[in-house]
């Protein structure tokens, strides 16, 4: 490999790392859990995808228990969508998630 070469490789690895480096550090977090709102029980699988202007920044299911977890997101302001079969969706509008802030949704 020639020294051009390496040197692209470089800088363009230290750019990645420029941009994903203060996503991390200042991210926030969204968690919850999801239950029928008839029985109150936990639902599992339900899938669960944030969005923002209809593009898809992170998506996730719930465990056994109801629960999801979704780190690293950037702050902004997202529609969160919750869905499942034999179930009506869900859409939660403007969640704003904060950097280095945990936001709780509880979807019933």
């Amino acid at each position: 490999m020639s020294l051009i070469k390496k040197n692209v490789t470089i800088d363009y690895l230290f750019l990645i790392f420029l941009l994903i480096v203060p996503l991390s550090i200042f991210a926030g977090k969204l968690f919850g859990i999801v239950t029928n709102a008839q029985t109150g029980k936990p639902i599992s699988l339900v899938s669960i995808t944030v969005k923002q202007s209809e593009i898809v920044f992170r998506t996730a299911a719930t465990d056994s228990l109801g629960k999801f977890s979704m780190d690293t997101i950037a702050p902004g302001s997202y529609s969160v969508v919750f869905s499942k079969d034999a179930y009506e969706p869900q859409t939660i509008s403007d969640v704003y998630v904060s950097g280095l802030a945990e936001k709780r949704l509880d979807v019933e």
